[in-house]
């Protein structure tokens, strides 16, 4: 479980912010291809405006989905809630919580803000403008179209994909790098609505053998407002308590 979290928590960290019911599957219509095959300009037929959408930095939107999360490896599933929202001005804002959105991480140009509205206290953190662009962005590219099946329908989507590497340890602590692909599907709606997002992260096989499914987690959009968000989702409120971003840290200093 540690390791597959320390995988999600780099990839999550590369792309810089960003499981279907028991009874789906999937149609083999067509197959991926090799990302060395793919070119950044094919698009998804389906939901190119959304992975763009979702994508971009200047975006404006907001959306709201029940989230289930697979550790394929730990057989551990988890439920939640998620909230997603962009003001089209570079600030960003991801909202959290088991039986409602009261968990917000606000990134803007400046700083990091964690605000927990249900106990009215936030933390900030500075965002050190001078690490942008030390690390490269994982760019996801169109691998292929094809339908599924989710809570009884027959829905399209299309997929994209991006490789990354991830440096582990054996078990006699010897530095291994293995790779991974991340793959995120849009699923789309008989009216060209996004019904949900599904990611997927695979261990890729070596020697030409099938890839290990560590990871998969699927959104079920419940809303999605294009070209606007509710605005109190970036604001902190006058009467919350601001607290320290990193109290281990700091509690150690003060010894």
């Amino acid at each position: 479980m540690r390791k597959i979290a320390a995988i999600i928590l780099a990839l999550v960290m590369v792309c810089g912010l960003t499981a279907c019911g028991k009874g789906d599957t999937q149609s083999a219509k067509s197959e991926p291809r090799d990302q060395s095959e793919m070119s950044s300009e094919e698009n998804g037929t389906a939901s190119f405006k959304y992975h763009q959408m979702l994508e971009s930095d200047n975006s404006k939107y907001y959306y709201e989905a029940n989230v289930v999360e697979e550790f394929v490896e730990d057989e551990v599933t988890e439920e939640g809630l998620k909230g997603e929202a962009r003001d089209g001005k570079g600030n960003y804002v991801l909202l959290t919580g088991e039986e409602k959105l009261d968990i917000r991480d606000i990134e803007t140009k400046n700083a990091f803000y964690s605000v927990y509205d249900s106990d009215k206290e936030y933390s900030r953190d500075e965002n050190d403008a001078s690490d942008e662009g030390e690390e490269d962005t994982l760019k996801l590219i169109y691998a292929k179209s094809d339908q599924m099946e989710m809570d009884g329908k027959t829905y399209d989507y299309d997929e994209y994909q991006g490789k990354y590497e991830f440096e582990g340890y054996t078990e006699d602590e010897q530095v291994v790098v293995e790779d991974y692909v991340l793959i995120r599907r849009y699923v789309i709606n008989e009216k060209g609505e996004l019904h949900a997002i599904i990611e997927l992260q695979e261990k890729i096989g070596e020697n030409g053998k099938k890839n290990t499914p560590i990871y998969r987690k699927t959104e079920k959009i419940t809303k999605f407002q294009e070209g606007q968000f509710p605005k109190n989702v970036f604001k902190i409120p006058k009467d919350y308590e601001e607290t320290a971003a990193f109290p281990e840290e700091e509690a150690l200093l003060e010894e």
